[in-house]
């Protein structure tokens, strides 16, 4: 099963052709979540990921960073791809709603009402960070370029929020 794994992770074209399929790995894992199929639709989302990872590394070869200085360039090129303050509203709106609607996808039984209330959620914050990058950032959503912006986007989007907390604490003297 391991081996038969790393086969479909690791197959696939290069270049841009290789950039587009991950991207439709990844929007088809995405969606085949949406269906209840849960280990198929993880393994499609992954084989995506790792297709664009794989793009971004051939686009990018004078990169020898490790994970630390991997995390910094993707943070930056997410800032760089969202700008426009409606579109970081939206996301700051949109992306929790899918990080929480994902987890209930892969974890409460399909079809069930926790279940059809995460899809929802789900399917709501894509739809709003789909609007605000169509009509106000006029770009295509991150993960697109960089597969790291699955993890660094929610983490950026949710910083002001934590900025906001931690300037509410009182400081130890």
């Amino acid at each position: 099963m391991k081996i038969q794994l790393k086969k479909i992770l690791e197959a696939g074209q290069g270049g841009e052709a290789g950039r587009k399929e991950g991207e439709r790995w990844a929007i088809a894992g995405m969606a085949t979540l949406l269906t209840g199929q849960k280990a198929s639709a993880l393994t499609m989302f992954a084989r995506g990921v790792a297709l664009l990872e794989r793009a971004w590394r051939e686009r990018n070869p004078d990169f020898q960073g490790g994970f630390k200085e991997r995390v910094a360039e993707s943070v930056r090129f997410y800032e760089e791809t969202h700008q426009h303050p409606v579109n970081r509203r939206l996301h700051q709106i949109g992306i929790p709603l899918i990080v929480g609607g994902a987890a209930g996808l892969v974890l409460a039984p399909a079809f069930r009402p926790l279940w059809l209330a995460s899809a929802g959620s789900f399917a709501v914050g894509w739809g709003l960070n789909i609007l605000g990058h169509a009509a106000f950032e006029k770009n295509r959503p991150a993960f697109s370029a960089d597969p790291l912006s699955f993890v660094t986007g929610p983490l950026w989007d949710l910083k002001p929020l934590v900025d906001r907390v931690s300037r509410l604490r009182p400081r130890a003297a």
